[in-house]
């Protein structure tokens, strides 16, 4: 990266509209990635196949960053993952948390055109004042 930075400074310096076409380049780049990335929290730790202890470390650096709440959101299969997630942190990471659960179902499409029912679950860690 650091050599194509500098290739286009070399050719910026002799050519002039070189400048011009790269610096719209980058901004139609720059405007895609914010429009089709979607704006998710920091605060959000969504949980699929990796071991537990990946997202334990994902809620402890989401706590330093947002220190009052994370949520961790799962479907599927991945629920009981999250359920293990919430409670090794909050039993021996975190002492002061105190958690709020909602579950809810999605509708997929499938393939042949009917839909599917997944559920999910979002867990709330908050935390509480130090007694």
């Amino acid at each position: 990266m650091h050599v194509y930075k500098s290739f286009i400074y070399i050719i910026e310096s002799f050519y002039p509209p070189v400048q011009k076409w790269y610096r719209m380049v980058q901004n139609t780049i720059t405007a895609k990635k914010s429009k089709d990335e979607p704006n998710l929290s920091k605060n959000i730790v969504f949980i699929g196949r990796k071991p537990v202890m990946a997202y334990v470390m994902a809620v402890m650096t989401a706590f330093k960053d947002h220190p009052n709440k994370v949520i961790i959101k799962a479907r599927g299969r991945s629920i009981s993952t999250a359920v293990d997630v919430a409670e090794v942190t909050k039993n021996n990471y975190l002492n002061n948390i105190t958690n709020t659960v909602l579950l809810g179902t999605e509708k997929l499409e499938t393939e042949e055109g009917g839909t599917r029912n997944v559920s999910t679950i979002e867990i709330t860690l908050n935390k509480s004042q130090a007694a």
